[in-house]
């Protein structure tokens, strides 16, 4: 990154990510007086270098939550010149983590001999819940399966009756009772869309959010018509397209996680 972001002289953009205000205003008179501008982040626009200030802990859905690993982990993989600076009350003296309690001189200091994602170094976590033991724990599923795994056999029994229907011209309700219903597909969706509902609220506050919310709007459309068992399960092809798509993004998800 050249020193000219850092040129005093010059305004610099700073994105940062924060749930409480007040953590950021104890750095804003500091970075207006160096000619920072502190520009909020946007999930689903990251930027490509510079500088991301994570204030945490976060707060989502009634908790503290730990969550720079998985921050670390999404810009190391997606966009590595980013530098990743923590921002909280932790005493640890790290070149990207600031402690809230002992202020910098100098923040263009900072975030000059702060490192990139790209580079080998751990974040300082806030105390808090983990948020990557949560999103791996959503992602364990249910019984001896993984979720994935349990997509991944979702999809294949709705291939199946779709081809049955398409190439012998089995009627719906035959196809549910000797295959759909038999297999417990209503039960297997009941039990992802529950361990949905309980854990997506706490990962409001990760930068690839958007992809939850992705999913969040798959499985609304979809929701109704599995558990209505309706006809239209294997009539319309957007449906296991939907089931598709969540699978993908599963899979996207899953290698933040480590």
């Amino acid at each position: 990154m050249s020193d000219l972001f850092f040129n005093h002289y010059l305004m610099s953009t700073c994105y940062f990510f924060s749930t409480d205000d007040e953590l950021v205003e104890l750095l804003a008179s500091q970075a207006r007086k160096e000619n920072i501008l502190l520009q909020p982040f946007q999930a689903g626009s990251p930027p490509e270098e510079g500088v991301v200030l994570l204030f945490s802990p976060i707060l989502a859905n009634g908790h503290y939550l730990s969550c720079e690993k998985l921050w670390k982990n999404y810009f190391q993989q997606e966009h590595p010149e980013v530098k990743l600076v923590t921002a909280g009350f932790e005493d640890a003296r790290q070149k990207n983590h600031i402690d809230l309690l002992r202020l910098p001189d100098n923040l263009s200091e900072v975030f000059q001999n702060a490192l990139t994602c790209r580079e080998a170094w751990e974040p300082v976590a806030a105390k808090g819940k983990s948020v990557m033991q949560l999103l791996a724990r959503f992602l364990e599923g249910h019984g001896g399966d993984s979720l994935l795994a349990a997509f991944s056999r979702l999809r294949r029994l709705l291939q199946i009756a779709r081809d049955e229907k398409a190439q012998f011209g089995t009627g719906f309700e035959e196809i549910w009772d000797n295959l759909l219903g038999p297999n417990d597909i209503v039960q297997r969706w009941h039990v992802f869309i529950n361990r949905w509902a309980g854990y997506y609220p706490y990962f409001t506050g990760l930068p690839f959010y958007p992809v939850f919310q992705f999913i969040e709007s798959k499985a609304n459309a979809i929701d109704p018509i599995i558990k209505g068992q309706q006809a239209s399960l294997l009539e319309e092809p957007w449906v296991l397209d939907n089931i598709t798509e969540i699978s993908a993004a599963l899979k996207r998800i899953e290698k933040y996680v480590y």
